[in-house]
C-alpha cells in the first residue's frame, strides 16, 4: 500500500470527524437547556434487576441448527446485590418448509421455554414494522443459525417477566440494548412484560451499550452531544418527543421514550437509555425518570468501565458463552452417540470450510 493513500485516508477523516453544527433529525436543533444534571442519592430502597444473555451455535448446518442459550437476571437493592438468576437452554432451530414458504421451527431442552416459530422474511428484517417484501428472505438465504439472538432476547424477556414478581413497587427492570422488537414473537413477549411491569408498577428500561443514531445530516450523534453537555456532571439528554423535564407532575402519552445519558461525571462513556410506560395508560411520568437515573448513577462507578451500571457487568459476564465452553459442550453432544456423529459430519462439513482456512498460517 502507498504511503499517499493514507495520508489521503487521514485527511478525509479528519474532515469527516469535524464537529458539526447541525441538528438531530433535521427540525429540532442541539439545546443546550435540555440537558439535565442528574443529582446524587435517591431511594435505597429501590430495586433494580439487570438482565442480559448470551447464546453460541453449537452445532450448524444449512437445514438445522442447535444454540445453547443462557440468560442472567442481577436483583440489586440499593448498591447490595440481593440475588442472581441464571437459566440455560439448549435449543434446535429446524427449517421448515410449508406452501412455498420457509419458516424457522425452535424447540427448547432443558427448560420451559415455549416452542417458537419464525418467518424467512422476519428473520431478515431489522425490527418489526421493517420486514422485507415477501419471498425477498429467500434472496437473502437466512440460515438457522441467525435465529440465535432472536432467540436469546425472547429467553431474555421471559427471565425478566418470572423475576418481576419479587421485585418492590416502583423498581426497575433494566435490559440490555433496547425496547424495539426485531420479530413478532419478541414483539408478544416485550407487549407482555410492558403489561406486567405497569401492573406492577414498576419502571421497564434499556440501556444501550453502542449508539449509531445519526443527526440530520447524517454524522453521529455523539460528538454533537459531547461538545454541548455539561462539563464534570452526569447528565441526560432526551431524543424523543417530550420536554425532558425531570421533575413536575405532567405526564408523556408516548411507548417510549429515549434519552442519551452520561451516568458518571469522569466517564468517557455515552449511552443510549430507553423507558416504557409503567401504568394502564402506557404512559411515562417525569418523576419516574430521575429515579431510574439516579439508580443507574449509583452502580456506574466501576473503574472497569465507569459509567456503566455494574449490574449489566456482572450480568453480561455470567451470561457470556465463550468459544471453549461452546466448543466444549459440542463435544459433550456429540460424545453422546457415535451413530449421531457419523450423521452430522458431512452436513457439518458443508459449512466449515472457510472456517478452516481461516485457521491456515500463510
Amino acid at each position: 500500500m502507498k504511503k499517499e493513500a493514507f495520508a489521503e485516508a487521514v485527511s478525509a477523516l479528519e474532515k469527516q470527524l469535524a464537529p458539526p453544527q447541525e441538528s438531530l433529525s433535521g427540525r429540532e436543533m442541539i439545546d443546550p437547556s435540555r440537558f439535565h444534571t442528574i443529582s446524587q442519592g435517591g431511594d435505597s430502597a429501590v430495586m433494580l434487576a439487570c438482565i442480559d444473555g448470551g447464546n453460541a451455535e453449537i452445532l450448524g448446518t444449512p437445514e438445522f441448527s442447535l444454540h445453547f442459550i443462557r440468560a442472567v437476571a442481577i436483583v440489586f437493592q440499593g448498591r447490595k446485590k440481593v440475588k442472581t438468576v441464571k437459566k440455560e437452554s439448549l435449543a434446535l432451530v429446524k427449517v421448515e418448509e410449508s406452501s412455498g414458504k420457509l419458516s424457522f421451527a425452535c424447540e427448547s431442552f432443558g427448560s420451559s421455554f415455549p416452542p417458537l416459530r419464525f418467518s424467512a422474511d422476519e428473520v431478515a428484517s431489522r425490527a418489526v414494522g421493517q420486514l422485507v417484501s415477501p419471498g425477498a428472505a429467500a434472496l437473502q438465504d437466512p440460515m438457522p443459525g441467525s435465529i440465535g439472538s432472536l432467540l436469546r432476547r425472547c429467553f431474555e424477556l421471559e427471565l425478566a417477566k418470572e423475576v418481576l414478581p419479587s421485585l418492590s413497587p416502583g423498581s426497575a427492570l433494566l435490559l440490555d440494548g433496547n425496547l424495539a422488537a426485531k420479530s413478532l414473537q419478541e414483539k408478544a413477549s416485550m407487549d407482555s412484560l410492558k403489561e406486567k411491569a405497569a401492573g406492577s408498577d414498576m419502571i421497564l428500561a434499556a440501556l444501550a451499550k453502542t449508539n449509531s443514531q445519526l443527526t440530520g445530516k447524517g454524522k453521529s450523534i455523539i460528538p454533537s452531544i459531547r461538545a454541548l453537555a455539561p462539563k464534570g456532571a452526569a447528565w441526560c439528554y432526551p431524543l424523543s418527543a417530550h420536554d425532558g423535564t425531570l421533575t413536575g407532575p405532567h405526564t408523556h402519552n408516548i411507548d417510549t421514550a429515549q434519552f442519551l445519558v452520561r451516568l458518571h461525571k469522569n466517564a468517557q462513556y455515552i449511552f443510549r437509555l430507553e423507558l416504557a410506560g409503567i401504568n394502564p395508560q402506557n404512559t411515562i411520568q417525569d418523576s419516574q425518570l430521575p429515579r431510574v437515573c439516579q439508580l443507574l448513577c449509583s452502580q456506574s462507578k466501576d473503574p472497569i468501565l465507569l459509567g456503566y451500571p455494574y449490574g449489566m457487568i456482572e450480568a453480561d459476564r455470567l451470561a457470556r458463552v465463550s468459544n471453549s465452553e461452546s466448543k466444549y459442550l459440542a463435544a459433550v453432544l456429540l460424545g453422546k452417540s457415535a451413530h449421531l456423529r457419523e450423521k452430522l459430519l458431512p452436513l457439518v462439513n458443508s459449512l466449515n470450510a472457510h472456517t478452516i482456512l481461516d485457521r491456515i498460517q500463510f
